[in-house]
């Protein structure tokens, strides 16, 4: 059996793109898991339903924001008004 190479070119495409979007999944969750490092060190370990709700986003660069903001926040609930 031949092999196209259209076909070729199309797997070769779709393992970028799955590599793209593993590398942003996994940015993701590297992020969440600082907010909530970081935010048990200023503020103690975080509710289930503040970690329920940073387990939940999936924006990195609010979360990078939230980050940002940790040692200048005053609690889980002003650091999560972050956008």
């Amino acid at each position: 059996m031949e092999e196209s190479a259209l076909v070729n070119s199309w797997i070769a495409r779709g393992k970028e793109i799955g590599k793209e979007i593993g590398k942003e999944i996994g940015s993701v969750e590297e992020a969440r898991r600082t907010v909530l490092r970081l935010g048990a060190k200023r503020f103690g370990g975080a509710t289930p339903t503040v970690s329920m709700v940073i387990q939940t986003m999936s924006d990195r660069g609010r979360l990078e924001r939230i980050v940002d903001r940790i040692f200048d926040a005053a609690s889980w609930d002003d650091l999560l008004t972050t956008e």
